[in-house]
């Protein structure tokens, strides 16, 4: 009796337990939140606009966008057009329409949420007046092959908790990115950038602003602004000026930003630094040690069109060797006037993105949480000296970023010649990247993303600062010893064709990486060193020279690109005898079963006779291992960039003979040895690369599009400060600054200068 009295209170107790279940189940199935969605002011109601909700978040973000959407699940809407959710989790709205950005926000949907029965939302809008930059830009002035970027014509918003970490205490910019004007995408024009230049120029006692060129498509200026307490002529130009200040016997720090136009806080961070050297003294107290280069927009025409790439549609930080682009080689001409000691190349990353608990794949984690990323120049390449002052000075940033409550992450480094950094640490420049988190971000966090730019400089420039005299003496001497190696030709002096790391190497200096789930946790990881790319995987002996034949294909080009890379040449005359070494093709380079380029070799030394003459490219000089990067044509760049004159395509080798042409020499000074047979060598100069305006020749000037009074002034006298003059010679016809027009003629100072 009692066992089954038991067994009954145990099934009742059964089924209670089942009842129960089965009740909060339908409890928790009947639990749901209605979306409303508030479009407030963002929109004007003339314009269709189109809401999609998802659940879930991008998980790639190198994804294109119609991809981004196959990542997450729809929700169907509800029959009056609503979207009703049943679940907690990450969702995302999708909203765009004519004239309108398209914007992905993401939020989170809570059980509170769920249980008030409802969750309100402001849609995020922006308006579709312009590509970013430029609000006025107009479709046909747009290449036809012009498109954004999916990183930049779709913009990722992060949930609230997300952003709540990553608030920053107001820093007072007083920048133009920072009016409270511009739209939710919008960042600094260039005619609000120029303005902003000649404001602080004309406060400025140590400011001198300059054009380093013209952009070839939309004919925009490259703002070049000199800051050093040396007394600078009115009329100097750019040339004259950087003579003045490399006769101080100051250092000099070269500060570029916004190759990349889709990675403003680079560009606004600049713009920041440019503000503290004029108005904050602790900066200006700084030009006691250094005098600092700052170019804060690179790429105009891109920056017009919102674009990560040039008006031509190509990657100008890929571009560093072959100098496809016309901004670059005037870039570089500036750069070498200065032939700057130290050199910050400032740039954004992806922002979006989600990985696994281990980081290595698609899963709940924010990917690239990190405020700032950064890293030397460390190619093997490079003088070891100047390697290990870049990395104490990293590791001071890295210091300083911390302190100021960053969040600090190594990027890693790497040895592709094409990039900025890498490129200038070629020069045996201390070159560092400094990168933050805002390529597909909009204006997300955009003063946290400007300061930690602002800090990252700072800390270089700082430190540059209190060890001035040994980096000038290190460098120097780094300089020096290029010059010196390629007189002499040494078989135990190795060039780097392709490094890895052995992992072995690695910094004294740590980062802890910390990351999100969509709710707002923190994660920590653990503790990480900066792994460099130690080992010499494919070396070769440097030689004292390279030869080049008169008629090789492509000759044009390739002296143009040795023209601007600032190297030294002369040509031998026709009929020239002399004993070289010959490189040729042997075939794919090979590692871990993946293709790395291509392999050459060296056919033994032979006497060979030009009989067009050829071009002699001598090693002892400060471009020398600039030189060895374009000639050697098994040069490895991990990533495949245009860094060879082989990848680049401007040389190539004879598929009958195998034979590249292309030599080398090992005798020791060719400037004097490398002729045979008393056949005299003709020097040869290296060309300027043609100037984009010509100076004026006459006391008028014409108005054509896109001039500005600062613009003439740059072009026609080589010193935009000088519109005021302009201006006050033509009072009578022009009635403000701002205003003039196509086909006016201007008088022009007599005093009219070429740069």
């Amino acid at each position: 009796m009692r066992k089954m009295m038991q067994r009954s209170l145990s099934c009742l107790l059964t089924l209670a337990m089942v009842v129960t279940m089965l009740m909060t189940s339908t409890l928790a199935a009947e639990k749901s939140a209605k979306l409303e969605f508030d479009y407030s002011a963002n929109y004007e109601s003339s314009k269709v606009v189109s809401l999609e909700v998802y659940k879930g978040y991008p998980a790639d973000s190198y994804a294109k966008e119609e991809e981004i959407f196959s990542q997450l699940e729809a929700i169907t809407p509800q029959a009056d057009g609503s979207y009703v959710v049943t679940a907690p989790g990450t969702y995302a709205y999708h909203v765009h329409g004519t004239g309108y950005y398209n914007i992905l926000q993401l939020f989170n949907v809570t059980e509170a949420d769920l249980t008030a029965g409802a969750k309100k939302l402001t849609v995020i809008g922006g308006k579709l007046g312009g590509s970013g930059y430029e609000p006025t830009i107009k479709p046909e002035k747009a290449p036809d092959s012009y498109k954004m970027d999916a990183r930049d014509s779709m913009l990722i918003f992060w949930p609230e908790e997300i952003n709540d970490s990553f608030t920053v205490a107001p820093q007072g910019y007083t920048t133009p990115a920072f009016d409270g004007k511009h739209a939710a995408n919008e960042f600094t024009s260039q005619d609000q950038m120029m303005a902003f230049l000649q404001k602080m120029d004309k406060s400025s006692d140590v400011m001198h602003l300059y054009s380093a060129g013209t952009t070839p498509n939309y004919k925009y200026d490259l703002p070049l602004e000199l800051f050093t307490p040396s007394e600078i002529p009115a009329n100097a130009t750019l040339a004259e000026a950087a003579k003045i200040v490399k006769g101080n016997g100051k250092l000099n720090v070269w500060y570029q930003a916004q190759i990349h136009p889709n990675e403003p806080a680079a560009g606004e961070g600049a713009l920041v630094m440019i503000d503290n050297f004029v108005n904050d003294p602790t900066y200006k107290a700084l030009l006691d040690k250094i005098n600092i280069v700052i170019v804060p927009r690179i790429n105009p025409d891109g920056s017009y069109l919102f674009s990560r790439a040039t008006y031509d549609g190509f990657d100008m930080n890929r571009d560093h060797m072959s100098l496809k682009a016309a901004e670059l080689a005037q870039l570089h001409t500036a750069y070498r006037l200065f032939m700057s000691e130290v050199v910050l190349d400032t740039h954004e990353f992806t922002f979006y993105g989600a990985y696994n608990d281990d980081w290595t794949s698609a899963g709940e984690y924010m990917e690239n949480a990190d405020d700032l990323e950064t890293t030397p120049a460390t190619s093997l390449n490079n003088n070891p000296a100047v390697t290990k002052i870049g990395l104490d000075m990293a590791k001071r940033a890295f210091s300083d970023a911390t302190n100021a409550g960053l969040r600090v992450n190594h990027y890693g480094t790497t040895v592709n010649n094409p990039i900025g950094r890498a490129y200038f640490g070629l020069y045996n420049a201390l070159s560092f990247l400094i990168e933050t988190r805002g390529i597909g971000a909009g204006r997300q966090n955009f003063e946290r993303r400007v300061f930690s730019q602002e800090t990252a400089a700072t800390s270089y420039i700082k430190y540059t600062a209190e060890h001035a005299d040994e980096i000038v003496k290190t460098v120097a001497a780094a300089r020096a010893d290029v010059i010196a190696k390629g007189k002499t030709y040494d078989e135990s002096d190795i060039i780097a064709l392709y490094q890895t790391k052995s992992g072995k190497t690695m910094t004294d200096y740590t980062a802890t990486r910390v990351q999100y789930t969509m709710d707002g946790t923190e994660k920590t990881g653990k503790a990480t060193a900066l792994s460099l790319n130690d080992t010499i995987t494919r070396g070769r002996t440097r030689p004292t020279a390279y030869v080049i034949p008169a008629d090789a294909a492509n000759i044009d080009k390739i002296l143009y690109i040795m023209d601007n890379q600032g190297a030294e040449y002369y040509k031998l005359n026709a009929g020239t005898t002399a004993s070289l070494q010959q490189y040729y093709y042997i075939g794919e380079y090979m590692e871990n079963d993946k293709a790395k380029g291509i392999e050459a070799g060296l056919r033994d030394a032979a006497d060979v006779t030009f009989a067009s003459g050829a071009y002699v490219f001598p090693m002892d000089q400060v471009a020398g291992n600039v030189i060895a990067m374009l000639c050697e044509p098994d040069v490895t760049d991990s990533n495949g960039y245009d860094g060879s004159l082989y990848q680049y395509k401007q040389i190539d080798y004879d598929k009958s003979t195998m034979n590249f042409p292309l030599y080398r020499y090992t005798g020791n000074d060719p400037r004097t040895t490398l002729v045979s047979n008393g056949t005299s060598a003709e020097p040869t100069q290296p060309t300027q690369p043609e100037k984009p305006s010509q100076p004026a020749s006459s006391d008028t000037y014409t108005v054509v599009s896109g001039d500005s009074l600062w613009k003439i002034a740059s072009k026609q006298l080589g010193n935009g400060n000088r519109w005021t003059e302009i201006y006050d010679l033509n009072k009578d016809t022009v009635k403000s600054p701002s205003v003039i027009f196509v086909g006016q003629i201007l008088k022009m100072p007599l005093t009219a200068v070429s740069q």
